[in-house]
């Protein structure tokens, strides 16, 4: 067996382990579907006020974190890596949120 022979075959594995690790684009079509309907949500939310302001407001977060979370999960491939880059990323993102409150609570932003 010659190096290029062994070269081919280690590339044939790596495009069979390759699809059997990332979803098939109808899986991506529902995805992109699911934002869709999440983002019309968020439309009619900013036209309607539910259960008033602070209530709007925590729907709109809360919507903008799944959608966040679900296109960092599929689009950036982060659901299919190793559970370590999920929990690094998760931790950062984490992090920076505790960061921004307190940042915003030394402007009193809480306290109007």
């Amino acid at each position: 067996m010659t190096t290029v022979e062994t070269h081919h075959e280690h590339a044939d594995m790596n495009v069979e382990h390759a699809h059997h690790d990332h979803p098939s684009d109808w899986t991506y079509v529902k995805v992109a579907l699911i934002l869709a309907v999440m983002t019309g949500i968020e439309v009619a939310l900013s036209y309607v006020e539910v259960g008033g302001e602070k209530m709007t407001v925590g729907l709109l977060l809360a919507l903008a974190a799944a959608k966040f979370a679900t296109v960092v999960a599929y689009f950036m491939h982060l659901k299919f890596d190793h559970p370590w880059f999920r929990r690094l990323f998760v931790t950062g993102f984490v992090l920076a949120i505790f960061c921004y409150i307190a940042y915003l609570s030394t402007l009193h932003v809480f306290h109007r």
